[in-house]
């Protein structure tokens, strides 16, 4: 099934709740509507000399592409399904033992509640663009290779790439997700469409 933004951040609550000694809920930072970018941090319980504030992380995100969403889905089935089997599956406690994991299900808030009431196929953010357009590619907003094959230039573009790197405050809350946790070892940010990985 699919959810909604307040059924996720409903989800990210409940399983802290569940699960106090492994789960934290946070918010990333505002979206360019102001609403919150909801996730989680999820480790196995800290143990002497194991503390899960010490463990190299791994980042998940979904939802940068609005229309996209299963990509919210599948972070959530990951940070649940850790949870879940943390006390019976030997393989699962291993990992959670070790890693801690950073979930941001929803990147893109603003273009995933557009997708819920106006356009089911809508991929950008709600940035106004000046000229009657509405939405940057968060995607195409990123500042390593910004501008590069790919990207457009016009506004109504589905991959525009807004007017300069990181000009979303969208992008600009994930990198600084990034830049304040150097625990950081792997991201991946989860889209759907397309059997493909890209680095």
């Amino acid at each position: 099934n699919y959810r909604t933004y307040d059924e996720f951040n409903a989800r990210l609550g409940a399983m802290a709740t569940l699960y106090p000694q492994m789960a934290t809920t946070f918010t990333a930072g505002q979206t360019l509507q102001g609403r919150a970018m909801n996730g989680m941090v999820i480790s196995g319980p800290s143990v002497p000399g194991n503390a899960a504030a010490d463990r190299p992380q791994i980042f998940l995100h979904g939802g940068q592409h609005a229309r996209e969403w299963v990509s919210p889905m599948v972070t959530m089935f990951i940070g649940e399904h850790l949870l879940e089997r943390y006390a019976t599956d030997a393989r699962v406690r291993a990992v959670m033992d070790r890693v801690q994991f950073i979930i941001v299900p929803v990147m893109n808030v603003d273009g995933y509640l557009f997708t819920w009431s106006n356009d089911r196929l809508w991929r950008k953010n709600r940035r106004p663009n000046g000229d009657g357009s509405f939405g940057v590619d968060n995607n195409r907003n990123w500042g390593y290779g910004w501008g590069g094959q790919g990207a457009s230039t016009v506004p109504s573009n589905d991959t525009y790439r807004g007017p300069a790197p990181f000009s979303e405050p969208e992008t600009q809350v994930m990198r600084d997700v990034v830049l304040n946790n150097p625990r950081i070892r792997l991201a991946i940010d989860f889209h759907s469409y397309s059997q493909i990985i890209l680095s």
